[in-house]
């Protein structure tokens, strides 16, 4: 309370600021669960000074992915590798779409949503990778924010994980993957500009994989456990949630910052159920 007799005024109350200690008004809201920028069925309450996030708690994860049903039927018997890594590549360039679309490059991300559908095995996306540079996504907002601990890379899984350079990937394992001359893809970075860089050489990966692999008429022979493009999915379950991650991860980032960070990062569980229509 300040000012004004007998029982003062209600008013915002200043704290200190997280970068310089500045006298800011902390501002509160809460976000989500329809906001597009959003993981679907995510919120959270967030307090900002200024621009700069000062503390967030998830209020709601988000809802679980639906993967393609190849990556399911891979746990019950062998299955094309070709159809398997085709489907991994356009995952992963789904994500790469809405993260352009959320740094505010919406024709690039329309662009890749487009050769999303026109993608076949053996496909180069070294075109893609230097318009990618040509028009700044890779030192965009946020590019060097976002850096993962290892335990927090390590929950998370998947390509994040091996974005923050753990090599960890269950198809260098698989005796016909090896066949094809699979190496695990690796950086040596945890910020988004590596996660985004990973997806984009996963996706490349794949497709020279799954060229490969149609050549030769490969299928898997691991059938206890998979390698999704969210993270490793065995008969005793799948990818959990890791949103909460955010709430170590997010506080001291500018919201511009926080936002690329969310869309460089897959975070929500595997669904039971395979996505309809795939």
């Amino acid at each position: 309370m300040m000012g004004g007799k007998p029982y003062g005024r209600a008013m915002a109350m200043t704290a200190d600021d997280l970068r310089d200690g500045l006298q800011l008004d902390p501002l509160s809201f809460s976000v989500g669960p329809f906001w597009p920028v959003l993981p679907p069925g995510f919120s959270a309450h967030v307090t900002l000074h200024g621009d700069v996030i000062a503390e967030i708690q998830v209020t709601s994860i988000p809802y679980p992915v639906a993967l393609p049903a190849i990556f399911r039927q891979a746990l019950e018997k062998p299955v094309p590798i070709a159809e398997l890594e085709l489907a991994r590549a356009c995952y992963h360039l789904r994500q790469l779409s809405h993260a352009l679309w959320v740094n505010g490059l919406e024709s690039a991300s329309l662009t890749v949503l487009q050769r999303i559908h026109a993608l076949q095995p053996g496909d180069s996306l070294a075109g893609l990778r230097t318009w990618l540079r040509r028009v700044g996504f890779f030192f965009s907002a946020g590019a060097e924010k976002g850096v993962l601990g290892r335990d927090q890379a390590e929950k998370i899984g998947g390509p994040a994980a091996r974005a923050a350079g753990i090599a960890q990937d269950t198809r260098q394992d698989d005796p016909q993957y090896q066949r094809l001359g699979f190496q695990v893809i690796y950086g040596h970075g945890s910020n988004c500009r590596a996660r985004w860089q990973q997806w984009l050489d996963e996706a490349e990966q794949a497709l020279s994989l799954a060229a490969r692999a149609r050549e030769q008429a490969v299928c898997t022979s691991d059938c206890d456990r998979v390698e999704t493009p969210r993270g490793v999915m065995g008969r005793g379950g799948s990818p959990s949630d890791a949103t909460f991650v955010l709430q170590e991860l997010l506080p001291g980032l500018e919201w511009s910052e926080a936002i690329a960070t969310i869309a460089s990062l897959d975070l929500a569980a595997v669904s039971d159920y395979a996505e309809e229509g795939v």
